[in-house]
C-alpha cells in the first residue's frame, strides 16, 4: 500500500515512517513539490504522481516563530484537506 503524508518533513510524517509495517510504503509530500501556496496543477500533480493508495494531509503552517511575515498560508491544513478531498475522487 503507497501511502501519501503531506507536511513534508513534520512530526506526522516521521511517525508514520517509524512505525509502518511492513507492505506500507510513506510517500512524505513537502515543499517545494507540494507548496499549498503554488500552482493547483502542481499541488495535484504532486499527488497524482506517486499513485498512493492513501492520502493522509497533516500540513500545517510553521510555528508563528518560524512564519514569514508575509505568509498567506493561515490555514494550510484546511487547504491541504480540501485538496486531499478533491483529489480522492480523481485518483481512483
Amino acid at each position: 500500500m503507497r501511502l501519501v503524508v503531506t507536511g513534508g518533513e513534520g512530526q506526522v510524517v516521521r511517525s508514520f515512517i517509524e512505525r509502518a509495517p511492513d507492505g506500507i510504503e510513506v510517500l512524505p509530500l513537502g515543499r517545494p513539490q507540494f507548496d499549498l501556496a503554488g500552482p493547483s496543477d502542481r499541488i495535484i500533480g504532486a499527488i497524482e504522481t506517486p499513485q498512493p493508495d492513501v492520502i493522509v494531509s497533516a500540513a500545517a503552517c510553521p510555528t508563528p516563530a518560524k512564519r514569514p511575515a508575509n505568509s498567506r498560508l493561515d490555514c494550510t491544513s484546511s487547504l491541504s484537506a480540501a485538496a486531499c478531498a478533491c483529489l480522492a475522487g480523481r485518483l481512483r
